[in-house]
This record gives structure tokens, C-alpha cells and sequence, in this order.
């Protein structure tokens, strides 16, 4: 009596599956309800696999791979730089070296101009005068490294890119509705294009570029609709001292 429950009690075997499901395709009913739980099954396989391979992974985290760039060359602010800068038609090109709080660097559109940064002044050079001038760099807040850093942490990784070179890309997107929450504080919820973030690393994985497309941020910010900024960083830690009369 006891081994008869205990046969009982064994799950079915693939052929008894095969035969009630023929059992059940013999009514109409039967045939609904294997119509209806092959959608089932199907719809939540499909959930499942989107919902374990479509996560992105932010800045720093450690499930797809460990992105601790390396800004140590920029936040020490000994470095040659060069800048560029494309709102709308107009391309505006930088090009200086800074050596911590003081700063020599020429700005390009249609005729070059020679400037120099002390602490928080600019001053425009012509001929011998000096001529202190508003900070020059448009949307100065992406030239922040601590910004940058809070933009990674949420934006969304797309994709890296190793060269032969030696130097790797670092793709993100970040929506504006992001952007505005880091950089003014502001909550807004828009429907918008992505902006993206490029990071671009040495060997060494120091950063030594940091290209922007901020169209989206700076259409809703300014109503300009392109707008693209190339950073690049070099020569770390050999500048010289600068000598700059601030006066």
C-alpha cells in the first residue's frame, strides 16, 4: 500500500506531459488552453532575457568592467590643453597651457586673441595693455572634473573601444532631464534626446579627452541646437611656472 502512494506521488514523465497535451488538443476548450499557456510561457521567456541583458552599466561598476579613470593629471591643473568648441556654425578652437591657478592661452575664430587666467580674472593681452574680460570658456560647468565625474555615475555605458594605439574610448549617454538635476539643482521630466559623453584613456587609463555632444541640454537650456565640445589634455606635470603681473 505505502510503495502504491509513494508511485503516486512521482512527478510525470515526459510522456504522460505528451499525452495530456494530446488529450487536450482532442476539444476546442483543451486547444484554448494550450493556445493561451504556450503565449504565456512564451511572453515571460522574453521578459526574462530582456531583463538580464538590457541593464547598462554606469561608471564604476564593477559588473561589466572597473572604470576608475584616472584624473589625477587634470586635477592637479598642470597640463597643455587644447579645447574645441562647435555651437551651431561657429567653431571656437583653445589652445593654452595652465599651471595650477594661472593660465596662457590664445582663442581662435576668425582672428586669433591672446589671453591669461589668474586665480578667477581673465585678462585679454593687446599689445601692452591687459584688459580683464568675462570667464571666456562656454558652458564653463563641463570643464568641471568633480561635474563630470557625478555625470558618469549616471549616465548609461554604451560601448569601449580599444585602439592600436594604445588608447581607449569610453561611450555613455545622458539625458538632459540628468544634466539639468547635476548642474542647476532643477527636477524636470522632458521627453528628449540623449546627450553623450566620450572618455578618452591612455595606456595607463589617465584621461586625456573628453568630448561632449550637449545639443539636447543646450536646446532646451538656450534654444542652440548643436552644440559639441572636444577637451584634450597632454604634456601632465611639465608645464612651468607661469609668470602672470595680475595687477
Amino acid at each position: 500500500m505505502e510503495d502504491k502512494n509513494n508511485k503516486n506521488k512521482q512527478p510525470m514523465k515526459v510522456g504522460s506531459i505528451i499525452q495530456f497535451i494530446k488529450e487536450l488538443r482532442k476539444t476546442p476548450r483543451g486547444r484554448s488552453a494550450l493556445f493561451f499557456g504556450f503565449y504565456i510561457i512564451f511572453f515571460a521567456l522574453v521578459f526574462l532575457v530582456f531583463r538580464s541583458s538590457g541593464t547598462s552599466a554606469p561608471y564604476n561598476n564593477d559588473k561589466t568592467e572597473s572604470f576608475n579613470f584616472k584624473f589625477a593629471g587634470i586635477v592637479a591643473r598642470n597640463y597643455q590643453f587644447d579645447y574645441t568648441y562647435q555651437i551651431n556654425d561657429n567653431t571656437i578652437l583653445f589652445e593654452g597651457e595652465t599651471n595650477r591657478n594661472k593660465e596662457l592661452f590664445t582663442r581662435t575664430t576668425d582672428v586669433i586673441t591672446n589671453y591669461y587666467r589668474y586665480n578667477d580674472r581673465y585678462f585679454q593681452l593687446i599689445g601692452n595693455e591687459q584688459v580683464e574680460v568675462v570667464n571666456l570658456f562656454y558652458y564653463n560647468e563641463f570643464l568641471n572634473i568633480d561635474l563630470l565625474k557625478q555625470m558618469l555615475n549616471e549616465a548609461t555605458f554604451i560601448s569601449k573601444t580599444e585602439y592600436a594605439e594604445g588608447f581607449t574610448k569610453y561611450n555613455y549617454q545622458i539625458t538632459t532631464t540628468t544634466l539639468v538635476k547635476i548642474i542647476d539643482g532643477n527636477m524636470i521630466d522632458i521627453d528628449d534626446p540623449v546627450n553623450t559623453i566620450e572618455i578618452v584613456v591612455n595606456k595607463n587609463n589617465e584621461v586625456t579627452e573628453i568630448i561632449y555632444d550637449i545639443s539636447s541640454y543646450t536646446l532646451f537650456k538656450d534654444n542652440i541646437m548643436k552644440t559639441l565640445i572636444n577637451l584634450k589634455y597632454s604634456r601632465f606635470g611639465e608645464i612651468e611656472e607661469i609668470n602672470i603681473d595680475s595687477e
